[in-house]
């Protein structure tokens, strides 16, 4: 081969190797250098942070050993919500590392811009930036903190500053046998279930009639735990109240009561709990379920 020749192919390969340098096809080289260890103990945290654009999420661990949310509302977190991702921390495990450039980060999208920021509060401060999925379903790109280093990281917990998701949802929880009595009120009809020494019965327009046993079994179930799936800041209390069509009221052998009022609309259910001022956001199906037509429990 000339020497011609063997300049232009160096040429080319020198070209080659430039373009994919520029395009950070090197950046998926993957080295098991410098990789840190994480080693977070979910007893020693007691602060969560995650945000994402503009949404956020903090958490809080009060002195009886319960999560709270500080923001955006000051509510309960919901147990199962904290437990997994808590129990997960453990689970952070850093493969290798992918880039050492800043010019890199909007690539594997840790920027700040794009990342999931999620900040944990202990013994010691962790912060990490949740970046795209890597090479598989398992693993993720992450940032530490300051360090310009992208690695790829397997076992990063569910990190999402969804409101609905880290808030606790139960409404009340109560045993069945604790049923005295259900008063209900749809567009079509007023009734009240009622518990008597010979079983259940129906009781509307003065007249009163014994009910399914199997069906009311079914229908009390649905209301010894109830939870909300969801809630709708944007919905003010008075425009529920004002336009309530359909609302159940529970009362618990021991006097106290439950009641929900619910404004079915197009895609869902608004409602309101008389223990709270927040609205509740129901899915449909689950809305009807709570507030039958009396001949829902009826024989046939």
């Amino acid at each position: 081969m000339d020497h011609k020749r063997l300049l232009q192919l160096a040429g080319t390969l020198a070209v080659l190797l430039l373009a994919a340098w520029l395009s950070g096809f090197f950046d998926g080289s993957l080295s098991t250098v410098e990789t840190p260890e994480l080693k977070l103990a979910a007893n020693d945290l007691h602060a969560i942070t995650i945000r994402k654009g503009g949404e956020i999420v903090t958490a809080s661990r009060s002195s009886d050993g319960s999560w709270r949310l500080e923001r955006p509302v000051a509510a309960a977190v919901d147990t199962t919500t904290s437990q997994a991702f808590l129990s997960g921390l453990k689970n952070i495990h850093i493969e290798s590392l992918v880039s050492s450039r800043s010019d890199r980060h909007a690539k594997f999208q840790v920027d700040s811009a794009q990342a999931t920021y999620l900040r944990l509060d202990g013994l010691e401060t962790v912060e990490i930036y949740i970046g795209k999925t890597g090479p598989d379903f398992q693993s993720r790109y992450i940032r530490l903190g300051n360090d310009d280093r992208v690695f790829l990281a397997t076992g990063v917990p569910r990190a999402e500053p969804n409101l609905d998701r880290w808030r606790d949802k139960l409404l009340w929880s109560h045993p069945k046998e604790t049923i005295a009595e259900v008063s209900v009120t749809t567009p079509e009809s007023t009734f009240r279930l009622v518990s008597a020494e010979t079983g259940w019965t129906v009781e509307r327009e003065g007249t009163s009639s014994p009910a399914d046993s199997a069906k009311v079994e079914r229908y009390l179930d649905r209301l010894t735990t109830v939870k909300a799936d969801g809630f709708l800041p944007d919905v003010t209390y008075e425009h529920v109240f004002d336009s309530v069509s359909h609302s159940v009221e529970i009362k618990w052998i021991d006097g106290s009561k439950s009641v929900l009022r619910i404004r079915k609309r197009e895609n869902d259910a608004a409602a309101l709990e008389d223990a709270s001022d927040d609205v509740i956001k129901f899915y449909s199906y689950r809305a009807a379920t709570f507030a039958p037509e009396p001949a829902e429990l009826l024989p046939e």
